[in-house]
């Protein structure tokens, strides 16, 4: 199985060509694989994404009665919940590298079989399901490359981080750096459910499904330079 489609219409006609689908379907799931691994950065954020995540997936599903999407989609969910529960909020155990890997690998071929499967889902609604792994990934790229750093080059200047390092300057928080970063994760996490909530809106309407994606980029842009302002 491999990616049919995009809805961007120059680049559909691509996918008539395999060598082109199945290249695009293996760049498309190692780059949410890596995405995954990207934003596990504090108590609770890699697995509550996933948890998302695989929850909306699997209510699309429900809703075009996709009952083997609906099945996978809970399994996952049902396994990460018990990891969840021991990660946050004190980080009694944690995904590591392997985990965010392994999590963004199982999310990105489900979502690639719901879209095989349902041709009446748009790519769009799917891509704003991963809305936040996969911009912070791309953002995180663009603003490395426009500091003349290499895209794979490690920083601490992720939404995330500026969260959680703007969390441990509040008097509340100086003397609990744990404490702090489990609450950054309750502050940022329903950010990240808004894409998934307005993907059950649009999933089946492409240009609705596309201008809200690039809205909710508009706005990641502008949260994140007001947040890094901040300091």
């Amino acid at each position: 199985t491999w990616l049919t489609g995009i809805d961007v219409l120059f680049l559909d006609q691509l996918f008539f060509l395999p060598p082109f689908a199945i290249f695009f379907t293996i760049f498309a799931t190692t780059g949410v694989a890596h995405a995954f691994n990207l934003i596990d950065g504090l108590n609770g954020l890699s697995l509550g994404i996933s948890l998302s995540t695989s929850f909306f997936l699997m209510v699309v599903a429900w809703i075009t009665a996709d009952a083997l999407i609906v099945l996978l989609c809970l399994i996952f969910f049902l396994s990460t919940l018990g990891l969840f529960l021991l990660n946050f909020p004190w980080g009694k155990i944690f995904l590591g590298d392997g985990g965010a890997y392994f999590q963004g690998h199982c999310l990105s071929w489900i979502a690639i079989l719901l879209l095989v499967r349902n041709p009446d889902i748009t790519a769009w609604a799917v891509l704003l399901i991963f809305f936040w792994p996969v911009v912070e990934t791309l953002f995180s790229i663009y603003r490395r490359v426009y500091k003349n750093k290499a895209a794979s080059t490690a920083d601490r200047e992720h939404f995330h981080q500026l969260v959680f390092d703007k969390i441990k300057t509040l008097k509340i928080f100086q003397n609990s750096s744990n404490f702090a970063n489990s609450f950054s994760t309750l502050l940022i996490l329903p950010l990240f459910i808004v894409p998934n909530l307005l993907a059950l809106i649009v999933y089946n309407n492409i240009e609705y499904a596309a201008v809200t994606f690039f809205i909710l980029l508009s706005l990641y842009i502008y949260a994140y330079h007001r947040v890094k302002a901040s300091f």
